[in-house]
């Protein structure tokens, strides 16, 4: 049943979003720069895809080599970077088909370390209307018009980072922004985006790992400030000049993600290592009391604790493979930040510890993916096993904790969003399409059978998605509706204001339906979905009987019909009842939820058979019928209208030229039968 406190919050929450992206500046309106908008993740609304397993929603697939950078846009092409045969390439390809434009490599300097979860081609390409900005670690920084001329580049590094650099350039009006965090001599770089001059450079001495990419801010004075992430705080710096205006301490010594925006409030996650989760803590020895040889630096074999001993390495800042004094004072300082997340209010000046937090949250804390504003609350994905954690923004509390159905992996995207869809993308290849709101629940899965380590963009109601062999590019595509299918006329559907009839007295003599839910084999704790639901004749009888532990899913086309069903289940005080409005074409059903899907009187008023019944393929568990209640045609002396009526054969035609079998069969209603159907895909 609906819950109006939390419509009421969501309302809230949709109105400060608004607010947010009006004041946005311009420059970032588009998906032009890792996670789109400002690094939000979501997209302006506009219907997207759902069930990216159908072919018809797939509008191409180009393959390409490897490579972990995400698709930005321009109107006409996506670009994107890759990796083959040690050379390293900037792609366009042609938003329309998937065609490769043009692509060009650029030539690499050296080959700098990354660690195996990394790559060469990890940062993502910012694109603006002149031009598009990449950074290999590999080069430097490079800009290209949009027919493939190189335009500037500005040679950098090499760099020393433990796992490799990772942040990716933004534009920002004339500039180009790059936070290169590193090992020693980490800063932020401002240049010319017309020429790759360097207009201003911010050294950030404290900044030691991680690669966060950094996004915009405006106060309310109307200075446009760069907010940046790094190792135990967050920077804010004037764009103008790269003056350090305001920080704020208490962020994890590795910071990875990137920060989204909700008004002038930040969201940011970090995480270092288990021993940074709370209770998990733990001391290190004075660095004198190690030093036995008296030569000023801690060999590996000087340091006897071998969870002490793991750190060694990446501490070691130098790569001296010794720690002198200064590198033990970081392992001490990187053991005592804290895994967490963080709420902050922007603004003011100089150090902004500890007023500027508004609350913290330090359970189950992601490394790598972002956080995600939906409509629901804040989003926040797990390294692994699919948990998702769902976050009242405004007070930090926990709404919603679980993992992600059938999508049980670790992930190294982040959620994206749009018009009410979040988008999940493992990286074993599982992509899952869920619904924001509460509870979360998933509409769709798919398995590409390839990793996905980019981040999904999505533009227009394209969902454009790179996997390690491809980019892939989806469209919602509504089915046709039919008049008539397999040699019958299609019904009209009854409107809501005839939901009367449905309760009529008659209606258990000439239907009997407890003789009906006597044969569906319903017992305490399954889940049946009732498709067609009305106003709940079927609905209300079958949740009596599953009990507590079961849940009915009560599906109808007409919002009006869902509002009376909940009216009587309120009555009776039935709390295991979920209404759900569906389309013609789509039961709106999760992936392989319900043990049984009913169909009374229904079946012959579809107007897109195909697609539903592909979606209650989808929807039934292993071992989980279809049961299908119609009246006979068989039979004169129903009084039906015929195109109300379907015979039994007529029925098996459909249903097995649609992914089914019939199990088995019930002929003693007075005038329906009643089929059972199993899938045979």
């Amino acid at each position: 049943m609906r819950n109006s406190a939390a419509a009421l919050g969501s309302l809230f929450l949709l109105s400060a979003l608004a607010t947010l992206s009006a004041q946005e500046p311009a420059a970032v309106s588009a998906w032009s720069r890792f996670r789109g908008p400002n690094g939000a993740g979501s997209a302006s609304p506009a219907r997207l895809p759902v069930h990216l397993g159908d072919p018809e929603l797939k509008l191409w697939r180009t393959e390409l080599p490897a490579g972990h950078s995400s698709p930005v846009l321009s109107a006409e092409h996506v670009f994107l970077t890759a990796e083959e045969n040690e050379k390293l390439f900037l792609y366009s390809l042609a938003r329309t088909d998937g065609r490769v434009a043009w692509r060009r490599e650029v030539a690499r300097e050296r080959r700098d370390l990354v660690d195996q979860r990394n790559h060469p081609a990890s940062p993502t390409p910012a694109v603006d209307a002149q031009r598009i900005v990449v950074f290999f670690p590999d080069v430097g920084l490079l800009a290209f018009d949009h027919a493939g001329k190189e335009l500037w580049k500005k040679p950098l590094g090499p760099f020393r980072n433990v796992y490799g650099m990772g942040a990716s350039p933004i534009l920002a009006g004339d500039l180009v922004l790059l936070a290169c965090d590193q090992n020693q001599g980490s800063y932020l770089l401002a240049v010319d985006a017309r020429s790759g001059e360097t207009r201003w450079k911010a050294e950030r001495p404290w900044a030691r790992s991680g690669h966060c990419t950094p996004i915009l801010w405006r106060t309310p004075q109307g200075e446009e400030q760069v907010l940046l992430p790094g190792s135990f705080e967050l920077d804010a710096y004037e764009l103008a000049s790269g003056e350090r205006r305001w920080w704020v301490q208490g962020l994890s010594f590795e910071m990875k993600s990137v920060p989204v925006m909700l008004g002038d409030t930040l969201y940011i996650n970090g995480y270092g290592s288990p021993e940074n989760d709370p209770g998990r803590m733990v001391e290190r020895p004075e660095f004198s009391a190690l030093d036995t040889n008296g030569d000023g630096v801690l060999a590996r074999d000087e340091v006897k604790d071998p969870l002490l001993g793991e750190w060694h390495a990446f501490v070691d800042l130098d790569g001296s493979k010794t720690l002198d004094a200064a590198e033990w004072d970081y392992l001490g300082a990187a053991l005592r930040s804290r895994n967490g997340l963080l709420a902050i209010a922007c603004g003011g000046s100089g150090d902004r510890t500890p007023e500027a937090v508004k609350w913290t949250y330090h359970r189950s804390v992601p490394q790598l993916p972002s956080m995600l504003l939906g409509r629901s609350g804040l989003f926040v994905l797990h390294d692994q096993g699919g948990l998702v954690t769902v976050l009242d923004p405004f007070t930090g509390e926990m709404k919603q904790r679980a993992r992600l159905e059938h999508a049980i992996d670790s992930y190294y995207a982040s959620p994206v969003a749009c018009d009410g869809l979040v988008v999940f993308a493992s990286t074993s290849g599982l992509v899952s399409i869920c619904r924001d709101a509460l509870p979360l629940e998933t509409r769709a899965v798919h398995d590409f059978e390839e990793p996905i380590y980019a981040t999904p963009a999505i533009e227009g109601g394209v969902l454009y998605l790179r996997t390690e062999k491809a980019l892939y590019a989806f469209r919602h595509r509504e089915p046709a509706a039919v008049r008539s299918y397999q040699g019958r006329v299609v019904a009209q559907t009854m409107h809501w204001q005839g939901a009367g009839w449905l309760m009529r007295e008659t209606r258990e003599k000439e239907e009997a339906p407890e003789l009906l839910l006597g044969q569906l084999g319903l017992r305490e704790g399954l889940t049946v979905a009732d498709l067609g639901c009305g106003n709940g004749f079927h609905s209300l009888r079958i949740a009596r009987r599953i009990g507590a532990s079961g849940r009915v899913l009560a599906v109808d086309l007409q919002p009006e019909m869902l509002r009376l069903l909940e009216v009587l289940a309120e009555k009776e005080k039935l709390e295991n009842i979920r209404t759900i409005e569906c389309e013609s074409f789509d039961p709106h059903l999760p992936p392989r939820s319900c043990d049984l899907i009913l169909m009374v009187d229904v079946y012959h008023e579809l107007s897109h058979p195909e697609p539903v019944l592909r979606r209650v393929r989808e929807a039934l568990k292993p071992g989980g019928r279809l049961a299908l209640v119609e009246f006979r045609t068989e039979d004169k002396d129903v009084p039906i209208k015929p195109e109300h009526k379907m015979s039994k054969a007529q029925c098996l035609l459909e249903l097995e030229a649609n992914g089914f079998r019939l199990a088995s069969s019930y002929d003693e209603l007075p005038w329906q039968h009643l089929l059972f159907f199993e899938p045979t895909r």
